[in-house]
């Protein structure tokens, strides 16, 4: 893995959507919002449609996007091209962006983020950007599988993913012995990229033992009991 110089490497909040619907940001309508490309597929195209009354100004740009520490990170890459990289779309107009990847496919998914950024306009006085998009993007196989592996280490429930393939959570609660739901603290939806691990505080009660783990992926439900769980020391 290739690693910017930590002058490049940026930190973004991440918006998270259905993939099947478009999603609009003010006057804007992008679509897709995930891009999936399969391994005999080298790009994409990503639409956006300004149904607003004035032009915007928007910039394109592709980060490789790995996660450390349970943090989301974006790098520089020259992997992925995005043309055009700047374009105006009129009112009412809409603009296609020729998404490219630049790499042969490998045995791993690789994960991109695409970052849409509207700019000022030019009689605009502003300095800062007004918004940021960030759409995740996915070069893999079908026969790639996410492998969540759950454990509880102190007070905390970590789960790492040990397959080839991102895990999307989008619940995440813990039944107790006599029936009660326990939400835990979870961005819903949740992207966990192959190999990576995140962590959330478990509550402190007594209750826990016993405890089974329930919740949804885009791919499907579960109900584990991960470890015995016990209460927190």
């Amino acid at each position: 893995m290739r690693h910017a110089s930590p002058c490049t490497r940026r930190l973004y909040p991440l918006i998270a959507a259905a993939a099947a619907a478009p999603a609009a940001a003010g006057p804007l309508v992008i679509s897709p919002i995930t891009v999936q490309l399969a391994p005999e597929r080298h790009s994409a195209v990503v639409t956006v449609e300004n149904a607003g009354d004035a032009p915007v100004d928007l910039q394109f740009r592709a980060y490789a996007w790995h996660q450390r520490d349970g943090a989301d990170e974006l790098v520089d890459t020259a992997d992925v091209v995005v043309s055009p990289a700047i374009a105006t779309i009129p009112p009412r107009g809409r603009q296609s962006f020729r998404v490219l990847e630049r790499v042969s496919a490998g045995a791993g998914e690789r994960s991109y983020r695409l970052r849409l950024t509207e700019l000022p306009g030019p009689t605009s006085e502003a300095v800062a950007v007004r918004f940021n998009f960030l759409l995740p993007m996915f070069r893999g196989g079908a026969a790639q599988a996410s492998a969540p592996n759950w454990t509880v280490a102190g007070d905390r429930l970590l789960v790492r993913n040990d397959g080839d393939r991102r895990l999307r959570l989008t619940s995440l609660s813990l039944r107790t012995a006599d029936g009660a739901v326990l939400p835990l603290p979870v961005d819903q939806p949740t992207y966990l990229l192959a190999g990576s691990q995140r962590a959330w505080p478990l509550p402190g009660t007594a209750a826990l033992a016993g405890a089974r783990l329930v919740g949804a992926t885009d791919t499907e439900t579960f109900n584990v009991a991960p470890v015995v769980l016990a209460p927190p020391r």
